[in-house]
């Protein structure tokens, strides 16, 4: 199946489903593009937005101020972060640029040679360094090593670009629940909690819970969970049908949580906002949200639940996010870039990401800053056991594979056992030429 086919197929399961996940890959419902490099013509290439972090024109002379792109998917504004971004050159005394652009704008550019070369380095997470990687536009000179003290996820996340010049800042793209306190007390502990939240409840609402019902990267997790990919030797593998059942059944009954009718992710959020819906799973994008309305929408934020079936934490891989080098980068701002980076792993910036972004730190001497942060115990809670995500092209073809099967079977038109047979007959095309 072709690269559009499949984004049209993730399209009508968001049509068919209610959907509460990120709205990047969409970060995140929607699936990231795939890991092949774009080809120029497949994307129009958008405009940049440009934010001058200083009140300095960017001249045609070789002054021109420290140029900072943000590769941004979501749907949320990246204003806080051009903001973090500036004041933190301030404080350095750089001159600094930030300009903001789609990852499929800057990937076509790349591709077709006509990216802008006045970029010094980007931001942008694990998928977007898979992707310049390929096309060869990050500099190949290694990264100066991590000596704030991190979390393991950090050092794990690393371990492939030693030659690369990528820095980390930060992680999102994480799991969480989040209650609405005028209707649900406290958040369910587990996936058989979860179950009972019409029990717990107070008062009526309109469905019981918010999720991205057919997001095939989710639904890894839980197979993940369940120990149903344990058999993944090879890229012809498939799953151990005993357990993806068991974890696909797990999957059907939480969906009798959502609403009967059919919602896009728009819709399902909305909900959540305005109409009484008392709990969601979801990430980093979905808190920023939600707390745009905390004056009609009391939150809580709490670690993910237990997976019953499996006995540990619906704990979901992570995308760590990266100041990336450009390959192009002028050798006289190599090193107010390097300083820069340095700043924005400062305890100070690392505490301004995460209340502003809702990002994990790199940095955890940030922890001393958030003492009073409503949000922060629940992401410290996790911060030291999460792991990184990788996109390789398997990865994202099992997800698509996900995906195809899912929406039959949360609808009642297939038996979960049929959708395990569906994805096991669907999976050895991963090791084809061209995938799904």
């Amino acid at each position: 199946m072709g690269m559009w086919q499949r984004i049209v197929l993730s399209g009508l399961c968001l049509v068919l489903l209610a959907c509460a996940s990120p709205l990047a890959p969409q970060a995140t419902p929607t699936l990231p593009a795939t890991a092949t490099p774009l080809p120029a013509s497949a994307t129009p290439v958008p405009s940049a937005t440009a934010i001058a972090a200083t009140a300095t024109a960017l001249p045609a002379s070789a002054q021109r101020p420290l140029h900072f792109q943000i590769i941004n998917a979501d749907a949320m504004d990246a204003t806080p972060l051009v903001q973090i971004i500036a004041r933190n050159a301030a404080m350095l005394g750089i001159d600094v640029l930030v300009s903001v652009r789609s990852p499929d704008g800057v990937y076509a550019l790349v591709q077709a040679g006509l990216h802008d070369e006045t970029v010094d380095a980007w931001i942008g997470h694990e998928y977007d360094v898979t992707q310049l990687q390929a096309l060869g536009a990050i500099a190949q000179t290694p990264a100066p090593p991590l000596t704030v003290p991190h979390a393991p996820l950090f050092d794990e996340a690393v371990q492939p670009y030693t030659a690369q010049a990528v820095v980390p800042l930060a992680a999102r793209n994480y799991l969480v629940s989040i209650v609405n306190t005028e209707l649900l007390a406290s958040a369910p502990l587990s996936t058989a909690d979860m179950m009972g939240i019409g029990s717990r409840q107070l008062g009526r609402t309109r469905y019981r819970m918010a999720y991205s019902w057919p997001e095939g990267r989710w639904f890894a997790t839980m197979l993940d969970k369940i120990g149903a990919t344990q058999t993944f030797t090879d890229s012809a593998s498939l799953l151990d049908s005993d357990l993806a059942i068991i974890a696909l059944q797990s999957l059907t009954e939480l969906r009798t949580l959502g609403p009967r009718e059919a919602t896009t992710y728009v819709e399902a959020t909305t909900d959540f906002i305005w109409y009484r819906v008392p709990y969601t799973l979801d990430t980093d994008v979905a808190i920023r949200r939600y707390e745009v309305y905390s004056d009609t929408l009391p939150i809580s934020v709490a670690p993910p639940p237990i997976y019953t079936a499996s006995g540990t934490s619906f704990l979901a891989p992570v995308d760590v996010v990266y100041g990336i080098t450009t390959a192009w980068v002028r050798t006289d701002k190599e090193a107010d870039l390097n300083r820069l980076l340095a700043q924005l792993q400062s305890p100070s910036a690392q505490a301004d990401i995460v209340t502003q972004l809702r990002w994990l730190p790199v940095n955890t001497d940030a922890a001393g800053l958030l003492r009073d942060d409503p949000v922060w115990p629940a992401l410290q809670s996790f911060l030291m056991d999460v792991r990184p995500q990788r996109y390789d092209a398997l990865t994202i073809c099992r997800w698509d594979v996900y995906e195809s099967i899912l929406p039959f079977v949360l609808l009642g038109n297939m038996r979960v056992s049929q959708g395990v047979e569906s994805i096991n007959a669907r999976l050895p095309q991963c090791a084809e030429p061209g995938g799904f």
